[in-house]
């Protein structure tokens, strides 16, 4: 699993393009979510609780969370192929699923 607190770590995941546009995505959308209640200042000390799963053992993660405030499913469109991405939003954390561990989902 691939802990994500703050912008410089996503560069863990430049070798994952698509997984890494989404979480970096994401992870700006949170930041700009929080100006709107904080100062800039405060933003810049928060730690975000991201992670991505990397191997079929960290999808037991998902059953001790429980239930999700939020799963998206993200299909992209490839070259005629669809590899699909989950985001699954957990009221203090954040998972990304990559498209080869996402068949392994049970919602």
């Amino acid at each position: 699993m691939i802990s994500i607190i703050n912008i410089p770590d996503t560069a863990a995941l430049i070798n994952e393009p698509l997984i890494y546009r989404e979480v970096t995505s994401y992870l700006l959308y949170c930041r700009q979510e929080l100006l709107e209640y904080e100062d800039e200042e405060d933003i810049d000390d928060h730690d975000f609780n991201f992670s991505v799963l990397q191997d079929t053992d960290d999808l037991r993660m998902l059953d001790e969370l429980g239930p999700p405030e939020e799963t998206v499913q993200i299909n992209l469109k490839i070259d005629g192929m669809v590899q699909t991405i989950y985001r699954i939003v957990y009221v203090t954390t954040v998972i990304f699923v990559p498209a080869d561990l996402s068949d392994q989902i049970t919602f």
